[in-house]
């Protein structure tokens, strides 16, 4: 999202107008919430709420210029950053994992790449080869990557899904082989029975049941209590893996992620986005026994590690463990969900209020996306998601009591014009 003060109705902000704007931009729209104040050269104030040079939603936690700072910092003090030789393990990665294993307690073994959808894909392939099993058990909504393995039943209408009892696994994308909806099976997101009758029909047969801890691509869906510990349950009942998908919660709603908050392990967690701030990096995280199913050589990745995305994710963890930020999250989530709920006391149609700390989402009766081009007009650029009818709100971290209610105010004026 941006916030531009005297927007023109014409021009948007761009990326030559605006100073350090941090925004995140997907394929398909044009950006998600989030806010960090910032000058153009006109006077008008940007409020960006991810990061315009590239990068996806949900990948900024703090301004460009404070890792970059640090990052820079970090290359001078050792004069340069050393480059690998033959993919060996350089003393930024371990540095990395330091970092990583504090904040995650029971990590054993890290293993990096380039993106989430790297990183998802190395989880399962972990998984079937740690269990010999084919099948992955997924849910409908929840997106792990841009890979054929999991792009099911994400992005569909949910009539498009089929009965409840038995789902239809619908392909997301063209040029996704039919024959690989054999390996999958998908199911509604805290369907309770539904999850225990495939487990017990299936589980013998399963590799590894995959979910994000809160749906993103949904909009902050959450998991209902007792959601995630059933699936932790019945994995090991049946010896599935556990991956916790953490791309988008991971160092967002809490240091451990949504490990530590809603006090979960799974076998195999996955990270990136807020992991680089922007800079392409990915992690897979597991522990001893896990990992043991791959030999030496059999897993790969060329720029996994690399020196560049290492420097980063240490200046990240810098910032965010010594600034604050997850604290910040916390209150000015908080305070911004507590704005849109009595937002929904003045507007019929918002259906729903839903989020956990700065991951938020914000239903509507009918299509957002005339809202959308509305809040555009008045430089409040978000973005739907869902089936459409969803306004999403995943902001850098850092943004202030002021830049959400700022948003609000921008929104409130759109829906009663609406």
């Amino acid at each position: 999202m941006y916030l531009l003060r005297n927007p023109s109705p014409i021009q948007r902000p761009t990326q030559s107008q605006c100073r350090a704007v941090a925004c995140s931009c997907t394929a398909r729209q044009p950006a998600s919430m989030a806010a960090v104040q910032n000058r153009t050269e006109s006077g008008s104030t940007v409020i960006s709420t991810a990061p315009a040079e590239s990068s996806g939603v949900a990948v900024t936690i703090s301004t460009r210029k404070k890792p970059a700072r640090a990052l820079t910092s970090r290359a001078k003090k050792r004069s340069t950053i050393r480059l690998r030789m033959a993919a060996m393990t350089g003393e930024l990665e371990i540095e990395v994992v330091e970092k990583i294993v504090k904040m995650c307690p029971g990590v054993e073994m890290v293993r990096f790449a380039c993106s989430g959808t790297e990183a998802t894909m190395h989880a399962i392939r972990v998984a079937r080869a740690y269990t010999g099993r084919d099948l992955l058990l997924k849910f409908e909504g929840n997106y792990h990557g841009f890979h054929d393995h999991t792009l099911w039943s994400t992005y569909a209408p949910v009539e498009a899904y089929g009965n409840r009892r038995s789902p239809i696994a619908v392909p997301a994308s063209s040029g996704i082989p039919k024959t690989m909806r054999e390996f999958i099976i998908t199911l509604p997101f805290n369907d309770f029975d539904g999850f225990e009758r495939v487990m017990r029909s299936y589980g013998e047969q399963i590799a590894a049941v995959i979910t994000e801890p809160c749906q993103g691509n949904c909009a902050a869906i959450n998991p209902q209590d007792g959601f995630l510990e059933l699936i932790r349950r019945k994995t090991e009942e049946y010896g599935c893996v556990f991956i916790l998908d953490e791309v988008k919660t991971g160092f967002r709603i809490a240091n451990g992620g949504a490990q530590e908050y809603y006090r979960i392990k799974p076998d195999l967690a996955t990270y990136a986005k807020a992991l680089g701030n922007g800079i392409p990096v990915g992690a897979m995280l597991t522990t001893d026994r896990i990992a043991s199913a791959f030999q030496p050589g059999s897993h790969a990745a060329t720029f996994g590690g690399n020196p560049l995305a290492m420097a980063a994710g240490i200046a990240v963890f810098e910032t965010i463990l010594g600034e604050g930020i997850l604290a910040n999250c916390r209150r000015v989530g908080s305070h911004l969900i507590a704005r849109l709920f009595r937002l929904q006391g003045s507007h019929d149609c918002i259906r729903e209020v839903r989020g956990r700390g700065l991951m938020i989402g914000v239903e509507l009766t009918g299509d957002a996306a005339e809202v959308v081009r509305h809040c555009m007009a008045r430089g409040l650029l978000i973005i739907t998601s869902g089936s459409g009818n969803v306004l999403r709100f995943v902001p850098p971290l850092i943004i202030t009591e002021a830049d959400a209610d700022h948003a609000v105010t921008i929104l409130d004026e759109v829906l009663t014009q609406s």
